[in-house]
């Protein structure tokens, strides 16, 4: 049986998803800094990341 997720469960559940986006960002960036040259990976990562931290910002 499915249970309807009420408002207040889905905020939180789009709180913790951005959150933990932002902490990967955090990650990222911090990665970014620590490399000359970035693993491409890592690199698009945080370019594809940047283009959503834009589109919510």
């Amino acid at each position: 049986m499915k249970r309807r997720i009420d408002d207040k469960e889905n905020l939180c559940s789009s709180q913790f998803q951005l959150e933990m986006m932002n902490g990967r960002m955090q990650d990222l960036k911090a990665a970014r800094k620590s490399f000359y040259t970035p693993n491409p990976r890592i690199k698009l990562e945080f370019t594809q990341l940047c283009k959503i931290e834009h589109v919510q910002t």
